[in-house]
């Protein structure tokens, strides 16, 4: 999540989450609110994000794919 932070969403304003496993003073904090204002994450319920949690290669796809259509990256076929 970081990295994508960077990569894609770094001149934005984090949102504040209410995900009771991201801790507010954390190092992914400001990460995680940026993705998810920008709709790139859900997390895995209205108040769990799932810090520490596994995800797999489709839910990495599906957040790379967010970032940059959101960057303004266009995709062809």
């Amino acid at each position: 999540m970081k990295i994508l932070a960077y990569a894609f969403l770094k001149d934005e304003e984090p949102e504040i989450t209410e995900f009771s496993d991201v801790d507010n003073d954390s190092w992914y904090a400001e990460s995680v609110g940026k993705a998810y204002g920008c709709k790139i994450v859900n997390g895995i319920s209205s108040n769990l994000f799932g810090t520490g949690e596994s995800i797999t290669r489709q839910d990495m796809a599906v957040m790379v794919y967010r970032a940059a259509t959101y960057a303004g990256v266009v995709f062809e076929n």
